[in-house]
């Protein structure tokens, strides 16, 4: 199809119409040639060149040519080419001819289409579980279902995608990502994990729209902000990438678990205590002592972050028997980090076991070992000096300032404080199990 337009200026008192379109002008939109992934070149054929200022090709993703660009020949004639470049791969686009004169008068040629070759490269995201306490890569072993969050560079949500174990080994996930920086973050085992609530739902993304700041999960507590569950392992991992017009090559993300195992050992020493007080059987007490742990960890941002929001976190298991602590399944099988084998004869022991979310050590996580009754027995819960406390000052004549307004016995402490552990986040992330042993004494 052929566009015609006349442009006329009529000559006066000698004013020269040089360069100044005069005569009907005729422009054909070549075919595409030489399509790759980000240019192509496109023929233009045109008559009466001579008042021919500007020549060129207007190119659109859109056929309103709206918004639109242009690529101009440096030479004119009756038949140039021009080439395009900086395309985006795989799309298809709208472009036709034009020429103007010195005025800016303007005529368009046809409208036609091309399509970029779709890109022939391969990114591909892969995974690994090799920062724990076990030895061995354990990806395969413990991460069940691993979800995707792609974001642009502008933090703005772009695209996610889930994968459900088993997986072949060598396992990857090809990500088909324009050029462009990307901040690519995994999380493991956090869709089927109940105990979790998430922010947007994982449906309601949105792309370009919901941002890396908005999206998060939050542990599910009850009415009193108290979680007790027994958490499954969470993992998490990120890169951030910068994607060339051709890749191939594999990114591998490093997985943490974000889930820890803290076991609170309570060991009480009754040396000089009665078989019975006033009333009550050992096994009586033991049903009176109780622990928590406050945290500051119950929402995270989609970036392993925490959003300050408080919970309550209470033992999922309690022994008061001993039994566990004799049979030491948990200790030996679990290889805890820090490891106190001391039970005496003439101590009794009560076992309080609690899954947590992130150990940091800016974040503190207060533990509260509180007595339900008054009376007498306050006096019982002593906390002495152990190993794992570091601090002389903890001893029998102290008890009375563990007491609450209520007149119960209660003794608190950052225990990420007291854990024989170093404090860099990256050992808090290694390693899955904990154990704190405080020691209370009879006084009399």
């Amino acid at each position: 199809m052929k566009k015609v337009i006349l442009f006329s200026v009529c000559l006066i008192l000698g004013y020269s119409c040089e360069n100044i379109l005069t005569e009907p002008v005729t422009l054909i939109t070549g075919e595409p040639e030489s399509i790759t992934t980000n240019s192509v070149t496109v023929s233009i054929e045109a008559n009466n060149i001579n008042a021919v200022n500007r020549m060129g090709i207007v190119y659109s993703k859109t056929s309103e040519f709206e918004p639109s660009n242009e690529a101009v020949t440096l030479n004119i004639s009756k038949n140039e080419k021009v080439t395009i470049s900086g395309l985006e791969s795989g799309v298809m686009y709208y472009y036709k001819a034009f020429a103007s004169d010195r005025n800016d008068n303007i005529v368009y040629g046809n409208t036609a289409t091309f399509t970029t070759e779709k890109m022939s490269r391969v990114y591909s995201v892969a995974f690994k579980y090799t920062h724990h306490m076990y030895g061995g890569d354990r990806f395969y072993d413990d991460v069940k279902i691993i979800n995707l969050f792609v974001f642009d560079e502008n933090n703005l949500f772009y695209t996610k995608m889930a994968e459900i174990s088993p997986y072949e080994r060598n396992y990857n996930i090809p990500l088909d990502l324009p050029m462009g920086k990307y901040h690519i973050i995994a999380w493991g085992n956090v869709f089927n994990n109940g105990f979790l609530s998430f922010t947007p739902l994982f449906e309601n993304f949105q792309k370009g729209v919901t941002t890396l700041q908005q999206a998060r999960f939050a542990l599910q507590r009850d009415v009193n902000n108290v979680s007790s569950y027994d958490l499954e392992k969470i993992f998490y991992g990120e890169t951030i990438v910068e994607i060339p017009s051709t890749v191939n090559r594999i990114d591998t993300i490093s997985l943490k678990n974000n889930t820890k195992n803290i076991r609170v050992v309570l060991h009480w020493d009754h040396t000089g205590a009665p078989p019975l007080l006033y009333g009550q059987s050992y096994a009586d007490f033991y049903n009176e002592i109780d622990v928590n742990l406050l945290g500051h960890n119950a929402v995270y941002y989609f970036d392993d972050t925490p959003a300050p929001n408080d919970v309550f976190y209470a033992p999922y298991a309690i022994d008061r028997t001993g039994e566990i602590l004799r049979s030491s399944v948990w200790d030996n099988a679990m290889r805890i980090f820090y490891y106190s084998d001391i039970i005496e004869a003439d101590m009794d022991s009560i076992v309080f076991d609690f899954k947590v979310l992130r150990l940091i050590p800016s974040n503190p996580l207060i533990m509260t070992v509180m007595q339900h009754s008054v009376g007498e027995t306050i006096n019982l819960l002593a906390p002495i000096g152990s190993p794992e406390l570091k601090d002389p000052t903890f001893g029998i004549d102290i008890v009375g300032s563990f007491t609450d307004s209520n007149g119960f016995s209660k003794y608190q402490r950052d225990i990420l404080n007291v854990l024989d552990a170093p404090t860099l986040q990256s050992n808090f992330d290694k390693y899955d199990n904990y154990r704190v042993d405080v020691y209370l004494k009879y006084k009399k």
